[in-house]
């Protein structure tokens, strides 16, 4: 703040309440027309003091505390219900877009891959899980990447327009997901996803469908 807008603080007050002598509103007026902050200020002021005379001053001077409408507290609540419900709608389309976008991403890998024969990696078998009756089947080769793995997939017998998500194991038994297709007709559905998690670091690569696991191959035991 300057010499000259610390001359002034007083006379902005005054300005805002439309007080100020010819003269003195007048040079005021040339140093505001240059300095950004002053105008900022006398602009707050202004806003004060219209507001000011909006107010009853009866009630004012007598103290009294000025009283809500009955019905401001429902209009508030129902004013933040509605934000609320507007914010989660919201959200759901946004995961159901990306969820979209996986599947049609997947989907679109389907058939134009590279067959798991000619990938370099780890190659595993893929055979029903635990406890499910299934007649699909498949190969999975885990392609090590610097982000992670690329998992190239070889599978017959899966559910024409099911979705499937794939997944690696980790080592301590948790999941990392590797992405979602829509199975297609056809004798073998090939498919790429890919995993932020190393190859060395997995110790086996499944589909389920809806949560359940369909198939799973086995790499490597936990130390």
């Amino acid at each position: 703040m300057t010499k000259a807008c610390r001359d002034r603080r007083g006379s902005l007050a005054v300005a805002a309440m439309g007080r100020l002598e010819p003269a003195e509103q007048a040079a005021l007026d040339a140093h505001v027309d240059q300095c950004d902050a002053c105008r900022s200020e006398l602009r707050e002021l202004t806003a004060v003091a219209r507001a000011f005379e909006t107010a009853d001053a009866d009630r004012v001077r007598s103290g009294e505390r000025p009283l809500p409408r009955p019905q401001l507290r429902r209009e508030v609540l129902a004013r933040v219900a509605t934000e609320r419900a507007a914010r989660l709608r919201r959200r759901r389309l946004g995961l159901a877009v990306a969820a979209a976008a996986l599947v049609i991403v997947a989907s679109l890998l389907v058939g134009v891959v590279q067959r798991t024969d000619d990938v370099p990696g780890e190659q595993v078998e893929l055979d029903a899980a635990r406890g499910v009756v299934t007649d699909a089947r498949g190969s999975a080769v885990l392609e090590s990447q610097p982000w992670g793995t690329q998992i190239h997939l070889e599978v017959v017998g899966l559910e024409p327009g099911t979705e499937f998500e794939v997944w690696v194991l980790r080592l301590d038994d948790s999941r990392v997901s590797a992405g979602t297709f829509v199975a297609a007709a056809g004798p073998v559905m090939q498919v790429v996803a890919a995993a932020g998690l190393p190859p060395d670091q997995a110790q086996g690569v499944g589909l389920s469908a809806e949560a359940d696991p369909v198939l799973y191959g086995h790499l490597r035991d936990p130390e």
